[in-house]
């Protein structure tokens, strides 16, 4: 405060004073002060006090890195929301963005962004990784039901050779590939003409196994 002649005092009337907490929610603050002259001539000033965010949102991934989704029989999952399974800690409310959205259907590995802005326009990102977890095994044809096979009589028993079955299947598998295809007893084994096994496995590059 200033006078032409001494100021004899200034104080204040209303509002907070100096050293009071203050807060986002509470405010804006509205102050009022009082000066007086030698003279005893009295003038007041109102102040308005207005708080500004200046952090930007604190974001907490709750999720494990990186977020592993189970793909379909055509390689594909739904994204999720992060949004449900992140915390944000910020004085002044949030809006989220998530890219690709929650929902969107994709069929390889991913990245997720998630964006989160306050009402002051301070903003945090964070991305995260997504993997498609392949569980579904391989798809082949059917073998045949019955087969003729040329029997062979070697004294005192009668011998024939395993058929190749591989040649049936026909395998694939959309989302890993096909990592082997096995039979067991392999073709062209020789047997003694009884009833016989035979295995066939094929097997993704995920693991998967389909017998």
């Amino acid at each position: 405060a200033t006078d032409n002649h001494t100021i004899d005092s200034i104080w204040q009337t209303e509002g907070p004073v100096p050293n009071d907490p203050l807060t986002l929610v509470s405010g804006p603050y509205y102050t009022k002060w009082a000066a007086v002259d030698s003279s005893g001539n009295i003038t007041t000033c109102v102040q308005w006090i207005e708080l500004i965010d200046v952090d930007a949102p604190v974001i907490t991934c709750l999720w494990p890195a990186p977020i592993e989704l189970n793909a379909d029989q055509n390689c594909a999952a739904i994204v999720p929301s992060l949004s449900s399974q992140q915390t944000y800690d910020d004085c002044s409310g949030v809006t989220v963005e998530q890219d690709p959205e929650s929902g969107t259907v994709i069929y390889g590995d991913t990245v997720i962004t998630t964006t989160v802005t306050d009402a002051f326009g301070n903003v945090s990102t964070t991305t995260d990784w997504v993997h498609l977890k392949d569980i579904t095994p391989p798809q082949h044809d059917a073998l045949p039901d019955t087969m003729e096979l040329d029997i062979e009589y070697w004294m005192p028993l009668c011998h024939a050779h395993i058929p190749d079955l591989l040649s049936f299947l026909n395998p694939v598998d959309g989302c890993s590939g096909i990592d082997h295809v096995d039979q067991t007893p392999p073709p062209n084994t020789d047997f003694v003409v009884a009833p016989q096994w035979v295995f066939v496995e094929v097997a993704d590059n995920a693991g998967n196994i389909a017998r």
